[in-house]
């Protein structure tokens, strides 16, 4: 499958906390708001929880603060399932977590007569 320029901006936006979801993590009891949760770690074996997912600048990011690793969903999937980058694109195209891209209407333009133009200012 190839990738677009608009595939990456939009991978980023695919909640993480759902996404973790699917694949069986849930955030600590009480640790969990709906743009960041604190997970034991789902890249290793964790006794206290250290991994933290965020929403931030556009994009869903986490952070292992025992391993000092970080990035955003595409990074996951590489480090979860071991994965170059393109196999982890295609994996995430795939899931069917990505959102769908919102079509946005054009901007209504003033209307060309002078009194009406008046009338809309």
């Amino acid at each position: 499958m190839p990738i677009t320029p608009q595939d990456i901006p939009h991978l980023r936006q695919i909640n993480l906390i759902e996404y973790l979801s699917s694949l069986g993590h849930q955030p600590v009891p009480g640790q969990h708001k709906p743009h960041h949760a604190l997970y034991h770690s789902p890249l290793r074996k964790d006794r206290n929880p250290s991994f933290s997912v965020s929403f931030v600048n556009e994009a869903w990011i986490w952070y292992d603060f025992a391993q000092h690793e970080h990035g955003d969903i595409i990074d996951f999937a590489q480090t979860y399932f071991h994965l170059e980058f393109k196999e982890a694109v295609d994996h995430l195209l795939r899931s069917g977590n990505a959102p769908t891209p919102q079509k946005t209407a054009p901007a209504a333009l003033p209307p060309q007569n002078e009194t009406e133009r008046a009338l809309h200012a």
